[in-house]
């Protein structure tokens, strides 16, 4: 995600730096709570060193302009619905309401579907993800349909041109 800056956040390509704030994010309680729960520490080591080696989808993190402080994590990757490209999102709990995650979101969206060549990029949440319902809606997408999904209602939503 080349050249996806706001006016606080810049997105990098994960590094060994990042490995620290990945480890939190996929062990935080607060984080994983509506993605299946945290992993265990071995489960989050394998999947940080699969997302610093690029081998399963297009991740990014988040970084502070300011000081560099990784902050979250986007991914982008195709649906498992094979609707099309989904963008997935997780920030740590210390940086959430402060407009941080849509002012990242509200950037890379739009950037997907040029970067993409598409007409739609979807994201998914469960349902009872409130805050994560509230900052799609806010960002312009639209709740396409709803499905059973792991023990879950899961909304799809999609955001395009």
């Amino acid at each position: 995600m080349p050249g996806v800056e706001t006016e606080r956040c810049a997105l990098q390509p994960p590094q060994l730096r990042h490995e620290h704030a990945l480890l939190n994010l996929y062990t935080d309680d607060q984080v994983r709570a509506f993605l299946g729960g945290p992993l265990s520490s071995d489960e989050a080591a394998l999947r940080v060193n699969k997302v610093i080696a690029n081998q399963r989808e297009n991740y990014w993190m988040v970084e502070q302009k300011a000081d560099s402080e990784p902050i979250g994590l986007i991914s982008v990757g195709f649906h498992q619905d094979g609707l099309g490209y989904e963008l997935s999102y997780q920030f740590l709990p210390s940086h959430w309401g402060r407009g941080l995650a849509s002012e990242v979101l509200g950037a890379t969206f739009p950037w997907a579907l040029d970067a993409l060549s598409t007409d739609v990029v979807f994201a998914e949440t469960q349902t009872a993800n409130t805050r994560s319902v509230a900052l799609l809606v806010g960002l312009g997408l639209t709740l396409v349909r709803t499905i059973e999904r792991f023990g879950a209602t899961q909304g799809i939503y999609q955001f395009s041109r």
